[in-house]
Order: structure tokens, then C-alpha cells, then sequence
């Protein structure tokens, strides 16, 4: 995991200082947040297969009360379309996003039934 970050690092330098950079270059780098369709078939079979159990389960390594932040992948569009119309507000910028703060037991809760087991 360590050389995926380094890697991911690596690339976002280059986009903002490459060389040589061109005259009038611009960047504008989107981060977006963790799906919200990562809970849903078919990313669910591989990101969280224990859904779809007859008794649902996720599990996680964080602490279940923790907010994190995901995107409905549907918001990407309205984003990328707003850095693109308007140009100077999004240069050399890098732009984390998200649709919605929740934790795992908000999570939890839209499934019903589904139970957390924390690994810590």
C-alpha cells in the first residue's frame, strides 16, 4: 500500500510541476472521496462481499463512530463540468470532494439489518 501512495504522490508533483513546464500551464487536480456504490453490487462483491450475507456485516478497520467522507459517483460529472467552465477558479488547485459525511453505523443503519465488526 505504502508504494501505491508514493506512486499517487509522484503523479500529482508531475502534474504540478512538470518539465519543462509549458507556458500559461495550468493544473487542477480532483480527489474524489470513496464511493458510495462500493456498498452496492457488483463493487460490494469485492469491496464489502459480507453485505451480502443472509445476516449482512461490515467490516472495518476504523472505528465504527468515525466520519469519513464518499461520493455518490452521479456528483463527479456536476464537478468536473463546473472546473472546466470556469477555469481560473479551479487552476493550480487541488480539489478534494465529497457528496456526504457518514459512519459506519449510518451505513449500517440504510442497510437495516447489518452488523459491524471492527478490526483494531
Amino acid at each position: 500500500m505504502a508504494k501505491y501512495y508514493t506512486d499517487k504522490s509522484a503523479t500529482a508533483n508531475m502534474v504540478k510541476e512538470p518539465f519543462p513546464t509549458p507556458e500559461g500551464y495550468t493544473y487542477t487536480i480532483l480527489r474524489p472521496a470513496t464511493c458510495l456504490s462500493n456498498f452496492l453490487p457488483p463493487g460490494q462483491t469485492a469491496m464489502y462481499p459480507t453485505l451480502a450475507a443472509q445476516e449482512p456485516l461490515i467490516p472495518t478497520a476504523h472505528k465504527p463512530s468515525l466520519q469519513l467522507s464518499y461520493l455518490d459517483p452521479a456528483d463527479i460529472d456536476c464537478l468536473v463540468a463546473r472546473s472546466i467552465s470556469n477555469p481560473t477558479d479551479f487552476a493550480n488547485k487541488t480539489v478534494p470532494f465529497a457528496s456526504i459525511n457518514m459512519t459506519m453505523f449510518d451505513i449500517a443503519a440504510a442497510y437495516g439489518s447489518a452488523r459491524i465488526t471492527a478490526s483494531r
